[in-house]
């Protein structure tokens, strides 16, 4: 084969080329960020000890997130999710599930920082708290001294916070998330379950959009944020954090 018989070819490939992603995208076959009616095991999303925002009897669906406190996406996804639960009101219950990542040293001491504050009933005041301060602790390390720090700004009783952060019932918690997460098909963090929908992609349009058709869904039409927000309309993408598998014990 000559030389302008290949440039001849290479320029029928790529016209080729083009042509099919054309076509993939004209056909509307791109796949979603959000897969619907994707949950095979909804019963595993939360249990009666998973930590949640208690949401009243107007509660009409659940916001849950499988985390992790080191992740910078989770930390970047942090602001959008309150944001969101400040939209929504009592029709959204938030929950967060421990997903914490081995390419992650920190995450695992600071899951189970969470959950010793919440063993005395502060777990979300540690979690905003971990992620509002995440760039102090993530690349320290040890970071059990600042965590330490952070259950005496919190007014815990630090001594019994250090005790409980290596309680092995709370690394069984931490554990049954994760063993969740697994069947769920949680590969990064974070990823989202709303309602009956999987969000991998945490941006908030997305998680908004998935969160009214959920909505929807239970109310019996096209539904309405209770309140506005400046951000409503703004797409704010995430990249998330993958790896071969969670955390190791």
């Amino acid at each position: 084969m000559n030389s302008e018989t290949k440039i001849i070819v290479s320029i029928a490939a790529v016209c080729v080329a083009i042509l099919a992603i054309g076509g993939w995208l004209y056909s509307g076959s791109i796949p979603s960020n959000i897969e619907e009616g994707a949950i095979s095991h909804p019963e595993l999303l939360a249990h009666n000890d998973s930590r949640a925002i208690p949401a009243s009897k107007e509660e009409k669906i659940k916001l849950v997130e499988f985390g992790d406190y080191q992740c910078p996406a989770c930390g970047g996804a942090y602001p959008m999710i309150k944001t969101l639960l400040e939209t929504y009101g009592d029709r959204v219950t938030f929950v967060f599930r421990n997903y914490p990542l081995n390419i992650h040293p920190n995450a695992l001491p600071a899951a189970k920082a969470a959950e010793a504050a919440g063993m005395q009933g502060k777990y979300f005041e540690m979690h905003d708290m971990l992620y509002e301060h995440q760039n102090e602790w993530s690349e320290l390390v040890d970071a059990k001294p600042t965590f330490e720090k952070y259950a005496q700004l919190l007014n815990l009783d630090v001594e019994k916070f250090k005790k409980d952060s290596d309680n092995a019932s709370i690394v069984d918690k931490i554990k049954a998330d994760m063993s969740d997460g697994d069947i769920l098909g949680v590969i990064s963090t974070p990823t989202f379950f709303v309602g009956e929908s999987t969000v991998r992609v945490a941006d908030f349009k997305t998680i908004k959009d998935a969160i009214e058709k959920e909505l929807a869904k239970k109310e019996g039409g096209t539904t309405n944020a209770t309140t506005s927000s400046s951000s409503s309309s703004t797409s704010v993408p995430v990249t998330v954090d993958t790896s071969a598998s969670s955390a190791a014990y």
